[in-house]
């Protein structure tokens, strides 16, 4: 009897003591992830916003002084950076646009299983995205040269006479547009597809036996069902686009003017070729202040729970 009480008693003790074992255990592996997440995010991050509320100069270190919010008063009363911001978000939307309009409807082509070799062209649409950004906007700056670019020699083939495409103000815009939708458009095609893939089976079957078209088919039942993917994707293009840089910096250099200058553009430019950090931190704080509002909204109001 004596035995058995003792025996008992232990029995807590020992599965609380493997309880914490295992809590020791899994910090232990999360460790070497939590450090390297910590000095190269979390410590980039928290410096570059000590460095957004001082004037740091490097041409002048003699300036550098801390001045608190200042430098974000400057920026949202700076001409040049609510134009980059305009640009931003009017290039960015513009993309949106463009690459999910195209994405769906390649995926839509891809889901007709009826379609031969649709399996061969989703393997030859991730080809964008194994290119470097930086090689993608070489390849179409020489392609949109107004000398000896393929597509001017085209358009001047089909008898249609063209200007310069990156010239112009609308000409170097829909060249942005266009280029960067190019890259990331395969994306959305392949990640839709993948999520058509998925889809039940049931709710198709009985439009197709209540003699529903196919585009009630695809309003009125596939795109609810896609829902929270097109939440996902919005939320990932988005933040992706805002940020957009080695494009613009290849293809356009923000010009002609600063017509295409984003808001990474406008970055880049003051801390490394004006050399005043503390004003190109602040920048970069803003444009994570925009992206948080946005997301937070997305969510909010398509009511997607993470």
């Amino acid at each position: 009897m004596k035995m058995s009480i003792s025996t008992a008693s232990t029995q807590p003790a020992a599965v609380a003591v493997r309880h914490h074992q295992r809590q020791y255990s899994q910090w232990f592996f999360l460790a070497p992830g939590l450090f390297v997440l910590l000095v190269l995010n979390i410590f980039p991050m928290l410096y570059s916003l000590w460095v957004s509320l001082h004037r740091l100069d490097l041409a002048d270190p003699g300036l550098n002084a801390f001045v608190g919010l200042q430098n974000y008063w400057a920026d949202l009363h700076n001409g040049e950076f609510l134009q980059s911001l305009g640009t931003t978000l009017i290039i960015t939307v513009a993309t949106v646009v463009v690459q999910f309009v195209g994405g769906f409807l390649i995926a839509l082509a891809l889901n007709r299983t009826d379609i031969r070799g649709h399996k061969i062209v989703a393997s030859v649409l991730i080809m964008p995205l194994a290119i470097s950004p930086l090689v993608i906007g070489i390849l179409w700056r020489f392609m949109l040269n107004a000398d000896y670019g393929i597509v001017i020699w085209l358009f001047h083939s089909l008898g249609i006479h063209a200007v310069n495409p990156i010239g112009t103000p609308l000409g170097a815009f829909l060249s942005v547009v266009g280029v960067y939708s190019w890259e990331w458009m395969p994306f959305v095609a392949l990640f839709l597809y993948a999520a058509m893939l998925g889809l039940d089976r049931s709710p198709f079957e009985a439009a197709a036996v209540d003699g529903a078209t196919p585009t009630q088919t695809v309003l009125r039942i596939m795109l609810p069902m896609l829902r929270q993917i097109f939440v996902i994707l919005v939320l990932l293009q988005t933040v992706t686009a805002f940020r957009m840089f080695t494009i613009v910096d290849v293809l356009t250099a923000g010009g002609p003017g600063t017509v295409t200058q984003t808001l990474s553009y406008l970055v880049w430019q003051n801390g490394l070729n004006y050399f005043t950090m503390g004003t190109a931190t602040s920048m970069s704080w803003i444009m994570v202040i925009i992206m948080s509002i946005f997301a937070a909204l997305l969510i909010k109001v398509l009511k997607f729970e993470v």
